[in-house]
């Protein structure tokens, strides 16, 4: 073979290579657990009672066994001393949690002066998070849908990943 073929076959070789890298799609979704979370290269982001109706808990938690889990970030759910420029809240945070566990949920939007819950569920791979009525897209460029939510504040929360979602409001976010 000639020194081109070779040339040839090493420049394909290296592109798939690289095209192999690349991630799959950003995604989040309700797992059964963290280790199965863990296992389908995922980061668990905050725990759950159920895939829909739930009340939820913040990461460090333990009570319940369900995990809403992303697949991007490096799994920290630290809230970022950033502020975020329209809410003065952690710019990673994707939503207020009523208290660390069995929580209602609200708005990650919400002004600080108007915020009810007092605990932060924050994720590394987030920020800029707000709500949209369901009917709307936030899959395109680099927003995110990461719950559904069943009002703005004293609501259940609801995973992205099912077929048809029971909530009018859904949570996206700048996937960084």
């Amino acid at each position: 073979m000639s020194k081109k073929l070779y040339l040839l076959y090493g420049l394909i070789f290296l592109g798939v290579l690289f095209l192999s890298n690349i991630s799959a799609v950003n995604t989040c979704w309700v797992e059964t657990n963290a280790a199965t979370c863990t296992q389908n290269s995922g980061y668990t982001i905050m725990h759950v009672s159920d895939t829909t109706n739930a009340h939820g808990e913040l990461a460090s938690q333990s009570n319940y066994a369900k995990v809403v889990c992303c697949n991007f970030g490096n799994g920290g759910t630290t809230c970022s001393t950033n502020l975020d420029s329209i809410t003065d809240e952690p710019a990673n945070k994707f939503l207020g949690l009523y208290s660390p566990t069995n929580a209602h949920i609200e708005n990650p939007g919400i002004v600080k002066q108007y915020i009810n819950y007092n605990y932060n569920a924050c994720y590394s791979g987030l920020e800029s998070c707000s709500t949209i009525p369901t009917g709307s897209n936030c899959n395109s460029g680099d927003l995110l849908e990461v719950a559904y939510m069943s009002d703005y504040t004293n609501a259940h929360i609801e995973s992205p990943a099912l077929s048809s979602h029971n909530y009018g409001t859904k949570i996206c976010c700048t996937v960084t």
